[in-house]
């Protein structure tokens, strides 16, 4: 990742791919797997990394919110905090499972 840039390059299917942030959605990882899906408005790659070395290289407008999922907070649609089972959900309708601190983090922004 490039701060000054505010970008990603990726090797993706053999080739590398620059990613700026503010065109990712939010980054997750695959369960059982060592690979993190990226997820723009246009394209999902997927690739071998893992999330944290992913969210020390983001700037601040990405938020943890569970320890599978990191978020770009502008992309927010909505917020459910009902508290058995609290999510977001994004400006592309997806929905994503926030945890408790996932939580308290969004509603620091979302407030």
């Amino acid at each position: 990742m490039n701060k000054k840039k505010r970008s990603y390059k990726l090797k993706y299917n053999h080739r590398y791919i620059i990613v700026l942030f503010k065109d990712i959605n939010y980054i997750e990882t695959i369960k059982n797997n060592r690979k993190v899906v990226l997820c723009t408005s246009n394209s999902r790659l997927e690739f071998y990394d893992i999330l944290k070395n992913l969210s020390s290289l983001l700037d601040d407008n990405f938020i943890q919110i569970h320890r599978t999922t990191i978020i770009n907070k502008n992309y927010i649609k909505n917020v459910c905090k009902n508290y058995n089972n609290p999510y977001v959900i994004l400006k592309d309708d997806v929905k994503c499972i926030l945890s408790r601190s996932g939580l308290k983090n969004v509603m620091k922004y979302w407030i």
